[in-house]
């Protein structure tokens, strides 16, 4: 499992795509994406699952199964970071 984020590092809000890239198996392969161990069913496309609805801290995990049941398990731990504030910052004198 691995993401499009450097890091596994996001700002609350923005969108990270989590890839499941399975090494053997065989036959059809199917993908149960989790958050906190929650099975995820918005976001998810094949090997890939979007979203932006992470916390700081949160868990996604991925299982791969294969024809004969044998699956295999990845984890990734996601660091989000609170936006900045943004905009103009006015300073009154004391009068």
């Amino acid at each position: 499992l691995s993401s499009n984020i450097p890091g596994d590092e996001i700002c609350e809000g923005d969108n990270i795509t989590f890839t499941a890239m399975p090494t053997g198996g065989s036959g059809t392969i199917t993908y149960t994406f989790y958050v906190d161990n929650v099975v995820q069913t918005v976001g998810v496309t094949g090997n890939l699952f979007t979203t932006s609805a992470l916390t700081d801290g949160q868990q996604v995990h991925v299982d791969v199964t294969d024809n004969y049941g044998t699956v295999s398990s990845s984890k990734i731990t996601v660091t989000v970071h609170r936006r900045p504030i943004t905009g103009t910052i006015y300073i009154i004198p004391n009068s």
